[in-house]
């Protein structure tokens, strides 16, 4: 109660940029409070409540920034994509993407990535510490081994405008997805799901065989 007390208090004064941040912080520790109350419950809430901040931060922002502004977000496939069209909506959760689209229609571009094979950086758990793991082929039938037959290293397809190529992809088929962990030995089960790429993304940028990331610094 204390915080969004606070944060009714700073909304109704100026918005210079101490008063934003100020604001800013007040949201995160009000909407923090909110979604670690839910991450003990089952089901989409702390999801849907993270997604929610996310978007109206980005919201903020660009009211902030005035007419013609533009942000570009870097965030996993699953933030990114609209959740109507894979089987994230069918459990109830929503999306960056999603919320985006709601909210801004044809202005929000929602593109994503797709890879065949590899190497990824991630724990084998939450909370563990990271390492670099061989990302195993793509399963037949995917739409990244589907990308993987056109056999080109990259390549990028732009849905929107093209209705004969999103009509290609708009069936549904497994897609993974890897994000903070990675389980190669039940990938089937943690790291795919059922999606419709075209109705998922604007554009899709698939990269046959992808790179680790690189820690900040080495020791």
């Amino acid at each position: 109660e204390g915080a969004a007390a606070q944060l009714a208090e700073i909304a109704a004064e100026t918005r210079a940029e101490e008063d934003f941040s100020a604001w800013q912080s007040a949201r995160v520790v009000r909407n923090g409070e909110a979604y670690y109350r839910a991450l003990y419950r089952e089901g989409a809430l702390s999801w849907n409540l993270r997604e929610q901040h996310l978007a109206d931060t980005l919201t903020q922002l660009l009211e902030r920034m005035g007419t013609g502004g533009k942000i570009v977000v870097w965030a996993h496939n699953s933030h990114q994509g609209d959740a109507r069209e894979s089987d994230q909506g069918a459990v109830g959760e929503v999306s960056l993407g999603q919320l985006m689209r709601e909210r801004y229609g044809a202005e929000a571009v929602l593109v994503g990535f797709s890879t065949y094979r590899g190497r990824v950086r991630a724990a084998p758990g939450w909370g563990e510490k990271d390492r670099v793991w061989r990302l195993r082929p793509a399963l037949r039938g995917s739409w990244h081994e589907r990308l993987h037959r056109i056999g080109m290293p990259r390549l990028m397809l732009v849905f929107r405008g093209n209705p004969a190529l999103a009509q290609k992809y708009a069936e549904q088929r497994l897609e993974r997805v890897v994000g903070v962990s990675y389980v190669p030995g039940d990938e089937r089960a943690s790291h795919y799901r059922h999606s419709r790429l075209s109705r998922q993304f604007d554009a899709i940028i698939h990269i046959d065989v992808t790179s680790a990331v690189d820690t900040l610094s080495r020791r």
